[in-house]
């Protein structure tokens, strides 16, 4: 992507298409997380913790257990 915004903006755009299809749990937690990063490299900390407390990262099947191990340690 050219710019950061125009990032952040394809990621929401996938965040919010693959929320609770089963079958994209994997590309959901990615967004999120890439998501969270972003903002706190804005600074916006309170944002990305609420953004990332949202997900169940536990109950997705479909995850592999190092990225769920990986994603709850973040």
């Amino acid at each position: 992507m050219p710019t950061k915004q125009d990032r952040y903006l394809m990621l929401e755009t996938i965040r919010d298409s693959s929320l609770g299809k089963i079958y994209l749990e994997k590309e959901y937690a990615r967004s999120i997380k890439l998501i969270c990063l972003m903002l706190e490299d804005d600074g916006k900390y309170d944002e990305a913790a609420n953004i990332i407390q949202e997900i169940q990262i536990e109950t997705y099947g479909s995850i592999e257990t190092k990225d769920k191990v990986d994603f709850i340690l973040y």
